[in-house]
């Protein structure tokens, strides 16, 4: 299972979610920071629906979430192997953190304004 976190607000800055089934937009307000998002196929496969409890553990640290949304398969879950969860940085953080921060990065990325120069950038 792949983890991935975003800031509120910030969920959709890299690629639209679409969603089936729930809402996202009090996980995007901050308002349900327990709430994560999941792909048609990862809710298929693990039996999950909206409103369903879901606890991630890491060595002796776990975090309970809940199923906020069911997406389809584009965008961040376009290529969904191993299945990919969506929540906020701040909840996931709680697991390698203390106290919880959502400025946690694992990974960057660069939005170009000109596709076609993405070697240039790079250097």
């Amino acid at each position: 299972v792949g983890v991935r976190g975003f800031k509120k607000g910030q969920l959709e800055a890299l690629a639209t979610i679409e969603v089936i089934e729930g809402d996202i937009s009090k996980m995007q307000s901050g308002v349900r920071t327990d709430d994560i998002i999941v792909s048609k196929d990862a809710a298929k496969h693990f039996g999950f629906s909206v409103g369903d409890r879901v606890e991630f553990t890491l060595g002796t640290k776990s975090v309970v979430c809940y199923i906020g949304a069911i997406a389809k398969q584009s965008g961040y879950f376009l290529d969904d192997a191993p299945y990919l969860m969506l929540g906020l940085t701040e909840k996931f953080s709680s697991l390698i953190l203390s106290p919880p921060s959502e400025n946690l990065c694992n990974e960057i990325h660069i939005v170009l304004q000109d596709k076609s120069k993405v070697e240039q950038t790079i250097k």
